[in-house]
């Protein structure tokens, strides 16, 4: 299962990344005169309410939900591993702030205070990438602070501490490097997650904006034909499912490969 979620990862990056050489149709060029089309061999997923290309703008949107995923995650974990590192090495006030303002993001539901964020700054689909940053890092500085707190008594930073290594290379050569595990598959299990709340901002119009091929938006489009022209938001719904599952599938492999104790079981 591991490796059926790596190959699906694998090759929505290949669409991501050559989706222009993949389809000949212009993600956002109307042809009124096929709109509603069902799939045809011009047009393999059909064509939607102003004429454009389904299958060229599902290929397009892989770009958008792959790159908005992987930016999300990275910059999520190196804000919230800087917080917890800073909060668990230094203790004290520092911890106390930092672990306040933890709690305050973390007593709001997650996709509230995105479409909060993301209205207050103008629905577009950056604002909503930096709301979902904002409600996602706290979980990572919640991890980086216990493992911070954890690694800082061992015996191999008392020792470094002893030959008097400065605190920030104590932090990033034994206290980082340690802690990255269980952050490494926190993160791989939540960027299903991630893409799924960035497709449910578009969808309900806090996200990407038209013509934006954006898989969220298109199945927003889709919903009032979905009883007769069911391509409109069946195959970019059904992106998302596969997308998220290969995430799924493939972080549950990475935690079954670092965690010790599952490892005995296997």
């Amino acid at each position: 299962m591991t490796l059926a979620g790596g190959a699906i990862f694998i090759a929505f990056v290949l669409v991501a990344l050559a989706g222009p050489l993949l389809v000949s149709q212009d993600p956002i060029v109307q042809e009124l005169g096929r709109r509603l089309s069902p799939p045809s061999h011009d047009h393999p997923f059909g064509t939607d309410s102003l004429g454009r290309d389904v299958f060229s703008r599902v290929i397009h949107g892989a770009r958008i939900s792959v790159v908005s995923g992987i930016a999300v995650i990275t910059a999520a974990t190196t804000f919230g591993i800087a917080a917890g590192m800073i909060a668990g090495w230094r203790g004290g006030w520092w911890d106390e702030t930092l672990m306040r303002i933890t709690d305050m993001f973390l007593a709001f539901p997650s996709l509230v205070l995105a479409m909060a964020i993301s209205a207050i700054l103008r629905p577009n689909l950056t604002n909503a990438l930096l709301a979902i940053t904002v409600t996602a890092w706290p979980a990572y500085a919640r991890i980086a602070r216990a493992q911070a707190l954890t690694l800082r008594a061992r015996d191999y930073v008392e020792a470094a501490r002893a030959e008097g290594a400065k605190e920030t290379t104590i932090v990033a050569r034994h206290l980082i490097p340690n802690a990255v595990a269980p952050i490494l598959v926190q993160a791989t299990l939540d960027i299903g997650g991630i893409i799924l709340t960035t497709a449910g901002l578009s969808f309900i119009g806090f996200g990407a904006q038209p013509p934006t091929p954006e898989w969220g938006l298109m199945v927003s489009d889709g919903r009032r034909f979905l009883m007769e022209q069911w391509w409109i938001a069946t195959f970019p719904a059904l992106a998302i499912m596969f997308l998220v599952l290969g995430f799924n599938l493939m972080g549950d492999g990475v935690r079954d490969l670092l965690d010790p104790r599952l490892r005995k079981l296997t």
